[in-house]
C-alpha cells in the first residue's frame, strides 16, 4: 500500500472516529476520547499483534 493511499486511509478513518458518540459519564475517565480508543483498536488488528498490551509494549519501542 502506497504511502499516500494510507495517509488517506488514516486521515479518513480518523475523521469518522471524531464524530462517534461518547455515551460515557462526565467524570475521570474522558482523558482519552472515542477516538483513541478505536483508533488502538483498529491498530491492533492492523498490525496483527496477539493482544492489546503486546501492541502497546511494540509501539512504546
Amino acid at each position: 500500500m502506497g504511502q499516500g493511499i494510507f495517509k488517506k486511509l488514516i486521515e479518513t478513518f480518523s475523521r469518522v472516529c471524531e464524530q462517534m458518540p461518547d455515551f460515557r459519564r462526565l467524570g475521570h475517565n474522558e482523558r482519552c476520547n472515542i477516538a483513541d480508543f478505536v483508533k488502538s483498536a483498529f491498530g491492533v488488528f492492523f498490525f496483527q499483534r496477539q493482544s492489546m498490551l503486546d501492541y502497546q509494549r511494540r509501539m512504546s519501542v
